[in-house]
């Protein structure tokens, strides 16, 4: 077999005061989605990401304050994790 896979992972601070940055790892260069979700499940950001693998940093600007739910999408694969925005 090769060589170590490269992890698939999500990471972001919370809570966030100021624009929400996220982090994320990708074991493949195929294409992702990264989405940020509100309470009521409206899509609030959508970015196209991915391109390469590894770890990767993306900013999402500043958000109203409230609860927010972060989805990775790849090959397949989702990840979600929630965060809180606050002033």
């Amino acid at each position: 077999m090769g060589g170590a896979e490269t992890s698939f992972s999500l990471q972001s601070q919370n809570p966030v005061s100021g624009p929400l940055h996220v982090s994320f790892s990708l074991p493949t260069s195929a294409p992702a989605q990264l989405e940020v979700f509100d309470v009521a499940g409206r899509t609030v950001v959508s970015r196209a990401v991915g391109g390469k693998l590894g770890t990767q940093s993306i900013s999402l600007g500043k958000l109203p304050t409230g609860l927010y739910l972060i989805r990775l999408g790849h090959a397949g694969r989702l990840i979600t994790n929630r965060v809180a925005v606050i002033q």
